[in-house]
């Protein structure tokens, strides 16, 4: 079950990418993603998120000091009305996440998705192409790989594909191989 941030952040992350959609195109909606992106990172460092999430400051101080971020940082105009609405809402603290769910969102758009690769070694480019294609199949989506080496692993790879798990690794396979026999 969604945790109630991850249940606030897709609505706004969908609300949002909806809107500037309909109103402002998909190459807005795709700039976006990137504003979106170098805010959370602005935010995490030193004490940014920190300040929008403490009760000791009111409404009226976290708005300006977003303004005062916002005139030093290039934002959309739509961005902007959003993030004061996160603000004045006591949301701002889910920007991080509603970035995270809004590229979801968008490659749900364009039916693509995210594929988390777990393997023992560095895949080649020739394996990191077989493993897009038969995930694509498999998905019926356009894959795009995040890979990982995983030391714990013997062999093989893990792969999660929007909550679905692939798992090709040696210890999967011992693992199946085993509850065959007691069964």
């Amino acid at each position: 079950m969604a945790s109630l941030s991850e249940t606030f952040s897709r609505r706004y992350a969908k609300a949002l990418l909806e809107v500037i959609v309909e109103t402002k195109g998909e190459e807005v909606s795709i700039k976006l993603q990137k504003q979106l992106d170098d805010l959370v990172q602005l935010l995490s460092q030193g004490e940014g998120v920190r300040f929008f999430e403490s009760p000791i400051f009111d409404q009226k101080e976290k708005l300006e000091i977003l303004n005062q971020i916002l005139s030093k940082q290039p934002t959309h105009e739509a961005l902007e009305r959003f993030l004061r609405v996160l603000v004045s809402q006591g949301h701002l603290k889910f920007l991080k996440e509603i970035s995270s769910q809004y590229a979801q969102a968008q490659r749900e758009r364009k039916n693509e998705a995210k594929a988390f690769v777990r393997s023992a070694f560095p895949l080649s480019v020739k394996d990191r192409e077989r493993l897009s294609q038969a995930l694509e199949k498999a998905t019926g989506k356009k894959i795009s790989l995040e890979e990982s080496v995983d030391k714990e692993l013997i062999g093989g790879v893990v792969t999660s594909v929007g909550g679905v798990v692939y798992d090709a690794s040696i210890r999967g396979y011992l693992n199946r191989l085993q509850e065959e026999f007691v069964a």
